[in-house]
């Protein structure tokens, strides 16, 4: 399925993305919102679990699977969809993650690139969500169903891409030259990866100066610096 929708595509192709070079993207889920926060306690709400159950941490880490005994892997997947279309327009932006999206529009001077694994039937929540939370900082959304995101990425000629997910996060290892792990409760298994890791959205800026040709040191005055013992209080 390809479908487009002003500014939000489906599974384009590289005519949908055009030849532009994208300097960074985003992920939606997890990156520019708390999806993955408020998913587990609707999923765990549903059907009668413990938060902390519903996780799958059978490795000896949290991996961002849902585990519902006795219950089908379709059957919470379409419990994910439903949460989609109608719990996550109310969803809240990660931390800061307004003054960065609004630094990375001031740097680049191009739409912000938002691409993420989602239902096709999600493009008006999708589409609805980054236009009320973005502050009209013009966009361009790209969900993907069943192909990679690091197909999207090519045609993007991104050079770097933030994700929440360490299977996605490895996947781009040979794909883009800058893959960005931000971490996360479900993506901090004891494995190194040679991918930069952020523990908050803002360490995203040294890398966008670096990428822009700016001072790595540079910081914008509307942005707070990040304070460590914050992160990992």
């Amino acid at each position: 399925m390809k479908t487009k929708y002003n500014n939000v595509f489906v599974n384009p192709d590289i005519a949908d993305v055009g030849a532009h070079r994208s300097v960074i993207s985003f992920d939606l889920d997890s990156v520019l919102n708390t999806m993955g926060e408020n998913l587990r306690y609707y999923i765990a709400s549903k059907y009668g679990m413990p938060v902390r159950e519903v996780t799958d941490t059978s490795a000896g880490y949290e991996k961002f699977h849902f585990h519902v005994p006795g219950v089908e892997n379709k059957e919470v997947g379409r419990a994910v969809n439903d949460f989609v279309m109608n719990e996550s327009p109310s969803l809240l932006t990660t931390p800061y993650m307004k003054e960065v999206i609004h630094y990375v529009y001031e740097r680049t001077n191009s739409p912000i690139p938002v691409v993420t694994a989602r239902w096709p039937g999600a493009v008006g929540v999708t589409k609805r969500w980054l236009e009320e939370n973005l502050d009209d900082i013009p966009f361009v959304a790209y969900i993907v169903n069943g192909p990679p995101k690091a197909t999207v990425l090519s045609y993007l000629y991104s050079l770097a891409f933030v994700d929440d997910r360490w299977k996605t996060c490895e996947g781009l290892i040979s794909k883009i030259p800058w893959p960005v792990m931000y971490r996360r409760p479900w993506n901090r298994r004891p494995v190194y990866l040679p991918v930069v890791k952020v523990d908050d959205l803002r360490d995203v800026i040294p890398l966008l100066n670096i990428l822009t040709g700016e001072v790595p040191t540079a910081w914008p005055s509307y942005v707070p610096y990040p304070n460590r013992e914050e992160i990992y209080a």
